[in-house]
């Protein structure tokens, strides 16, 4: 059963001193992978298995990525959003 399911609607998002949060699409994907990269040491030893992002992850495997969380956040099973410098720059992160 989905979140929606359960009457419980996703955020649009939202934005603060020098951010924004919005929902994660497939169009974040450069940006996106730039932050995943950039974070890369750090995911790969979280809670992951197996570790992620694996050694020769590229932007098209982070493309694919982003098409399950977005269909995901669609389907209401889980909400990933993006948080962007507050002139959608750069991406700082997900969440």
């Amino acid at each position: 059963m989905s979140f929606t399911d359960r009457g419980i609607e996703p955020a649009e998002g939202f934005t603060g001193p020098g951010f924004v949060v919005r929902p994660l699409t497939v169009a974040d994907n450069a940006l996106d992978y730039e932050a995943v990269m950039a974070s890369r040491e750090f995911l790969y030893h979280w809670e992951q298995d197996p570790p992620y992002p694996p050694e020769d992850f590229t932007v098209d495997d982070n493309r694919v990525d982003l098409e399950k969380m977005h269909a995901a956040h669609q389907g209401g099973s889980r909400y990933t959003y993006t948080v962007m410098s507050a002139d959608a720059s750069v991406c700082l992160g997900c969440i």
